[in-house]
């Protein structure tokens, strides 16, 4: 099974379904994935001078935004299965040492859909925290923040009242109010009353 088959699979708990050889294909699949992505990430930074390959170092990432695109379903897959799948499975992944600092970035910085599962890249690229002020509007994001607050600087949690405020914004000019998003309307508020001259 690869990883855009198990996207398209129908069934709702996808966890509890496969056999042991289903998951030791799908393993094989997020493995090859990340080869890609790799593969990309490098062909990126030579054809930007850089020398080191690293999706942080990239300013255009052509090739790689490229292969998320087509590459979309087994993207979204992936992030099934790292909804699906955690705890035990975490260090797995870990072991295997995907890039997943990588990722992170790029799924943050350019926007990619990830099944509702962006704060499991956060929990798997711990140092990667700060990329959760890019998207504090997505619900789990924010139920993320919310969760480590005071593992947050408060550089990171202005950055991402910035970010708030503006999606406040956006949703107000639709007709609708931030209380109407509750994740969000509650981390908005955390912060707000965290830093007093929010209110002035």
């Amino acid at each position: 099974m690869t990883l855009s088959q198990y996207y398209h699979a129908e069934d709702a708990n996808k966890s509890n379904i496969y056999a042991p050889g289903e998951l030791a294909s799908l393993r094989a699949s997020i493995k090859e994935f990340f080869d890609g992505f790799d593969e990309a990430v490098k062909q990126d930074c030579k054809a930007e001078g850089h020398p080191l390959a690293s999706a942080l170092l990239l300013n255009d990432a052509y090739i790689t935004k490229a292969y998320l695109t087509k590459n979309r379903d087994a993207l979204l897959g992936l992030g099934q299965y790292l909804l699906d799948f955690r705890g035990f499975n975490d260090e797995i992944l870990k072991e295997a040492n995907f890039n997943f600092i990588g990722l992170t970035h790029m799924v943050f910085t350019y926007g990619y859909a990830f099944n509702e599962a962006h704060f499991r890249l956060l929990e798997l690229s711990k140092s990667m925290r700060r990329y959760a002020t890019l998207l504090p509007y997505k619900d789990n994001v924010a139920n993320f923040i919310i969760a480590n607050f005071n593992d947050f600087t408060d550089a990171e949690l202005k950055a991402t009242f910035k970010e708030l405020k503006a999606t406040k914004k956006r949703i107000e000019k639709k007709g609708f109010k931030l209380k109407y998003y509750t994740s969000i309307d509650i981390l908005y508020k955390l912060i707000k009353s965290k830093f007093s001259f929010f209110n002035r």
